[in-house]
């Protein structure tokens, strides 16, 4: 794991945050495998801890063409989510979960929103059901918000939200692996002050 700004972590508490995406990225594996019908294979590249301001740049290409799906994370503490994947990738996801031919380069229906969402629910239930099993109080996602733009772009509510929230980010770098093929996505954590405490808390109590 990296990070941006070390925000007092020690590198076994930055390993710590890894652990819990590759946990979260295991169990969105299962559920998306049995979900589609085929394996699915998400593998944590890199977890990145920065400042709020700096997710832009760590996020690459502002110019590139992505499906986001954003969620609000509800509990005792709270926070936001968003899931970033290319859009080609999308597209298939949705035209195996809903039976269709594959069809690429073409424009997303509602029903594709749909299934995409639901993508985005399993995956954010995954990551957050790693995490609240860490801090030992659950952790429940939103129903999904699914939009199609430009990276830049779709980056511009989770930094406004985490201005007002958070002081830093947890950004999980995937690969996910279907049908012989390879995409890179992300997996964006803004946890609220009250979820970064409890994170600082329960590090202490383990000793890391």
């Amino acid at each position: 794991m990296t990070s941006e700004s070390n925000h007092n972590y020690t590198e076994m508490q930055l390993d710590a945050l890894q652990e819990m995406g590759n946990i979260g990225a295991s169990h969105a594996s299962s559920a998306l495998s049995k979900m589609m019908g085929t394996d699915v294979m998400i593998d944590v590249t890199e977890s990145v801890v920065c400042k709020t301001e700096k997710v832009p740049e760590a996020f690459g290409d502002r110019e590139m063409k992505v499906i986001a799906i954003y969620l609000d994370a509800f509990g005792v503490e709270r926070g936001h989510m968003l899931i970033v994947m290319p859009i080609g990738m999308g597209i298939q996801f949705s035209d195996i979960i809903l039976g269709r031919p594959a069809t690429e380069g073409r424009e997303l229906d509602d029903d594709d929103m749909a299934a995409l969402s639901e993508i985005g629910n399993i995956c954010a239930s995954a990551y957050l059901s790693a995490i609240s099993d860490f801090l030992g109080n659950m952790l429940l996602p939103s129903t999904p918000s699914v939009t199609v733009d430009m990276q830049g772009a779709v980056l511009e509510l989770p930094a406004a939200l985490a201005a007002e929230t958070s002081n830093f980010a947890v950004l999980i770098k995937t690969n996910l692996k279907f049908n012989g093929v390879t995409y890179p996505g992300y997996i964006l954590y803004l946890p609220d002050v009250s979820s970064q405490t409890l994170l600082m808390k329960k590090f202490e109590e383990l000793g890391l």
